[in-house]
C-alpha cells in the first residue's frame, strides 16, 4: 500500500484520506522548450485538524497572531515514510463552514521552481565576494592584464586568470596601418618617431563566468541569513568543462570610460555590539554590505545614516539589492545627517534586503559613515510600549588618485536570475535539485544520456484509450541573442539580412515557413553578441594577428548594450602593437588577449547559434551552440515520425519510487522517452506523456522490473527476460 506524507518545517501535516493529491513532473516539456527551471507545483486541501491548526496557527481566525501566508515554508513529501521530494509550501486559503474551520488549501512547489526565491530582484553587483577581483586602474596594470590575467583564491578554490583585459574598446575604433604615423591616433602600429596606439583608458577588464557562479554560491548561504545554501553541481559549471570555464563577461556597465566619476566603496569596521540577540548577525557588518532580514509584519526597522568629510561637492548613494535606492547629491564638508531615525520627520523604515553605500566625487578625500539600525516591536509585557534595539557601526572610504577597479562595481546591469536563465538557454541546460540540496546542472543531452534504465510497463498500461498527436507544434524555431546593436553586428544584419549568430530552424535547415502550421518559437538569450574584427594592415592589405571589438553603434557613438560574453584568446609572439600610456609615453607588446566567439581559432566550439564565418579565419565554424546542444533534441521534435502518446498507467511502487525523468519506458516492443508524468497518489494512476524513440535499442535490465517468482509476469531465465505465462519477449 502506497502512502504519501507531507512535512512542513519538520512537522507532520494531517492529510484528508479521500483528497486526491497529484504531482506533475517534467524536465523539459516539448511544448515549451525555452522554459527554464521546470518542476512540479500542485495545490490541494488538508483538514483543519488539531495538528494542522498548530502548524498554520489558526489562520482562519484574524485574532490569532502568527502565520504569514505570503512566505513559503520548507517542506518535504515522503512516500511510505521515505523522502520523495523536497520543496516549499505556501498557504493559499482556509475554509470555514458554519463558523467551524474545515480545511486549508496549500500549494507544494518543487525545489527547482523555488530557485527564483533565493535571488528575487538581486543583480550581479550584490555579489560581494567579487570584490576580491580588484586592481589599481593605471597604464602599467592595464598593459600587464592585457598580456597576463590575474589569478585569485575564492575561498579554497584557486581560479586562474580570474580577470584579464581584452582588446575591446569602449568608444574608439582602432586600426592598423604600418604606413601611417599620427600622434595620438588609435593606430596600433608601433611608430619609432611619434606616440600612437590604443589609449589604455579605452580598455576595460573582463572576468571569468566561473567566478560569478562561485560568488553566487558564496553569497546565498545560511550564514548570510538565507534559508539554505545555493550549491551548483560541477557537471557543467566546472573547471574541466572549457566550453563554460573559458567564457568571460566584459565589465561594461556604462558607456565610455570606467571613471567618469570617482566611485568608492564603504568599508565597514569596528564593532556592532551584541547583534546576535536581535538576529542581525555580526558578520554582516564586517563587509562592504549589510543585510536587513524580514522579521515579519510586527517588527519595524529604521535606518540612521550620517557622513563626515573634509571635502565638498560629493554624492552619497544608498543601494538596495544592487539597485540605487536613495541618492544624496551635492553634499558639503563637515557632518551631514542624511537619514535620522531620532527625528520623526526624517525617520525612514528600511525594508529587508542587502544594502551598500558608495561615494561619488572627483576630489581626493576620506569619508566616515555612521550607520544605525533600530529594530522596534510590541512589548507583550508592557502592553502599549515598544521595545527598541539599536545597532550602530561605522564605515570608511578613501578616494585616492589611483582608481581601484572592483569587479562588482562594473558588472553589467542584469539580475542574477536572468543571468542564469541566459546561460541555460545558451547551452540548453536543465536543472533539478537532488535530495542533498545540490542544484544539478547538465546539458539536456547529457541528462538524457546519463541514465540507461529502462522500465517495462506493458502489464501496467490501460490500453483502452491512448491519445496520439503530432509532436511538433511549431512552424519554425529561432535562436538569437537579444543584444546585436553594436556597429559590426548591425552591419552584418544589413548585409546578410539576418542577425549576427542567429539561426531559424525548419526541419533541419533555414527555410521559408509559409507552408508550415503553427507559430515560430523563440529562444532569446539576454546577452550582447559582438561581431569582432581581424585587423588588416591597410598599408599593404596583409592580415595581422590582431582581432578587436568595438562597443560603438552604427553612428560610431559609444554603445552600452546587453552584458557581453566572449572567449579571450591569448596571442603570443604576435603582431606587435602599441599601447598609449599617455600623450608622451607608449609601450609595445607582442602578447595580448584578443576577443573571440570561438574558444580556439579552430572549429572547436563557438557561441554563435548559426555557422557563421569565423572573424579571424574567414571560414565557417560549424560547432555552434545549436549543433552542439540543441540539434539532437530539436531534430526529434521536428521529425514527422515522432509522436506524443498520452495514456494512463498503474505504476507499482517499486517503479514509481525509483523512476527518473531520464529513464526510458518499454510498452511491448516500443521504446519511449518521458515528457511528463502526472501521478495521483490516492489511486496510484499516472498519466504519462511519452515520446516514441525511432532507433533500435538494447534493454539494460532493471532488477526491480523483474519478478522474483515464476508465477509473476516477469522472470529471469538464462539472462533473458521473458514472461513465464505469456511468452512475450521483453
Amino acid at each position: 500500500m502506497l502512502a504519501l506524507q507531507l512535512y512542513i518545517e519538520g512537522q507532520h501535516v494531517d492529510l484528508f484520506k479521500d483528497e486526491p493529491i497529484t504531482i506533475t513532473q517534467t524536465i523539459q516539456d516539448v511544448r515549451d522548450i525555452g522554459k527554464i527551471f521546470t518542476d512540479f507545483t500542485r495545490s490541494f486541501s488538508v483538514p483543519a485538524s488539531k495538528e494542522n491548526n498548530k502548524i498554520f496557527k489558526h489562520f482562519y481566525d484574524p485574532a490569532v497572531e502568527g502565520f504569514d501566508a505570503a512566505v513559503k515554508k520548507e517542506a518535504e513529501l515522503h512516500l511510505n515514510y521515505s523522502l520523495y521530494k523536497k520543496g516549499k509550501v505556501v498557504l493559499n486559503s482556509s475554509s470555514v463552514v458554519n463558523r467551524n474551520p474545515v480545511s486549508y488549501n496549500i500549494t507544494f512547489y518543487g525545489s527547482t521552481v523555488n530557485i527564483i526565491d533565493y535571488f528575487g530582484e538581486d543583480k550581479l553587483d550584490i555579489l560581494d565576494s567579487l570584490d576580491d577581483l580588484n586592481f589599481e586602474y593605471n597604464s602599467t596594470n592595464v598593459i600587464n592584464y592585457l598580456q597576463n590575467g590575474q589569478d585569485i583564491l575564492m575561498g579554497s578554490d584557486y581560479v586562474d586568470n580570474a580577470f584579464l583585459i581584452p582588446l575591446i574598446t569602449h568608444t574608439d575604433r582602432i586600426y592598423y596601418n604600418s604606413g601611417s604615423e599620427n600622434s595620438g591616433d588609435p593606430n596600433l602600429f608601433p611608430s619609432s618617431t611619434i606616440k600612437q596606439g590604443v589609449n589604455y583608458q579605452q580598455l576595460k577588464p573582463a572576468i571569468r563566468l566561473y567566478t560569478i557562479i562561485k560568488a553566487i554560491e558564496d553569497k546565498y548561504t545560511t550564514a548570510n541569513g538565507y534559508p539554505s545554501n545555493i550549491t551548483f553541481s560541477r557537471d557543467f559549471f566546472s573547471k574541466t568543462n572549457p566550453e563554460f570555464y573559458d567564457l568571460y563577461m566584459w565589465l561594461h556597465k556604462k558607456k565610455g570610460t570606467l571613471f567618469e566619476d570617482n566611485v568608492g566603496h564603504v568599508e565597514f569596521y569596528g564593532t556592532a555590539g551584541d547583534t546576535s540577540e536581535h538576529g542581525l548577525g555580526v558578520t554582516n557588518w564586517q563587509t562592504k554590505y549589510f543585510n536587513i532580514y524580514d522579521y515579519g509584519s510586527k517588527v519595524n526597522m529604521f535606518l540612521d545614516l550620517k557622513v563626515t568629510s573634509g571635502i565638498s561637492n560629493y554624492n552619497v548613494v544608498l543601494y538596495k539589492n544592487g539597485e540605487e535606492h536613495r541618492r544624496f547629491d551635492n553634499l558639503q564638508s563637515g557632518t551631514e545627517h542624511l537619514i535620522d531615525f531620532s527625528d520623526t520627520d526624517s525617520a525612514e523604515t528600511i525594508d529587508p534586503g542587502g544594502y551598500s553605500i558608495k561615494v561619488e566625487s572627483e576630489n581626493v578625500g576620506s569619508f566616515v559613515f555612521s550607520i544605525g539600525v533600530k529594530k522596534t516591536r510590541p512589548n507583550k509585557v508592557l502592553g502599549l510600549f515598544t521595545r527598541t534595539f539599536v545597532v550602530t557601526f561605522e564605515g570608511f572610504v578613501q578616494l585616492a588618485t589611483n582608481k581601484t577597479i572592483y569587479a562588482n562595481d562594473h558588472l553589467p546591469d542584469i539580475k542574477i536570475y536572468d543571468f542564469l536563465v541566459g546561460l541555460f538557454k545558451m547551452f540548453n541546460l536543465t536543472a533539478f535539485i537532488n535530495n542533498e540540496g545540490t542544484i544539478v546542472v547538465k546539458t539536456l543531452d547529457s541528462f538524457y544520456s546519463s541514465s540507461q534504465n529502462t522500465w517495462n510497463i506493458s502489464d501496467f498500461v490501460d490500453e483502452s484509450t491512448i491519445n496520439v498527436e503530432a509532436l511538433n507544434k511549431y512552424s519554425s524555431m529561432r535562436f538569437k541573442y537579444l543584444g546585436t546593436g553594436s556597429f559590426l553586428a548591425e552591419n552584418h544584419k544589413e548585409l546578410a539580412n539576418k542577425e549576427w549568430g542567429e539561426i531559424v530552424y525548419v526541419g533541419g535547415k533555414q527555410a521559408q515557413t509559409k507552408d508550415r502550421a503553427g507559430e515560430e518559437y523563440r529562444i532569446e538569450v539576454p546577452f550582447e553578441h559582438f561581431k569582432f574584427e581581424r585587423l588588416i594592415d591597410s598599408n599593404n592589405s596583409t592580415s595581422t594577428d590582431i582581432q578587436v571589438g568595438y562597443s560603438i553603434d552604427k553612428e560610431l557613438n559609444a554603445y552600452l548594450g546587453k552584458p557581453l560574453l566572449f572567449y579571450p584568446f591569448k596571442q603570443t609572439n604576435a603582431t606587435e602593437i602599441s599601447i598609449l600610456k599617455s600623450s608622451s609615453l607608449s609601450q609595445n607588446i607582442t602578447n595580448y588577449y584578443i576577443p573571440s566567439n570561438s574558444r580556439q581559432l579552430i572549429d572547436l566550439q563557438n557561441i554563435n547559434f548559426a555557422a557563421e564565418f569565423n572573424e579571424f579565419t574567414g571560414r565557417p565554424f560549424l560547432n555552434t551552440l545549436f549543433k552542439n546542444h540543441y540539434e539532437n533534441y530539436i531534430k526529434d521534435v521536428f521529425n514527422p515520425n515522432r509522436r506524443m502518446f498520452t495514456l494512463e498507467s498503474y505504476l507499482p511502487l517499486r517503479i514509481l519510487s525509483k523512476l527518473e525523468l531520464n529513464d526510458k519506458m518499454i510498452i511491448h516492443n516500443n521504446l519511449f522517452k518521458i515528457n511528463k508524468i502526472t501521478t495521483n497518489y490516492e489511486t496510484l494512476v499516472s498519466k504519462l506523456e511519452l515520446i516514441n524513440e525511432l532507433t533500435d535499442f538494447d534493454v539494460i535490465e532493471n532488477k526491480d522490473d523483474l519478478a522474483r517468482t515464476v508465477d509473476k509476469p516477469f522472470v529471469s531465465v538464462d539472462n533473458d527476460s521473458v514472461t513465464a505465462d505469456t511468452g512475450l519477449i521483453i
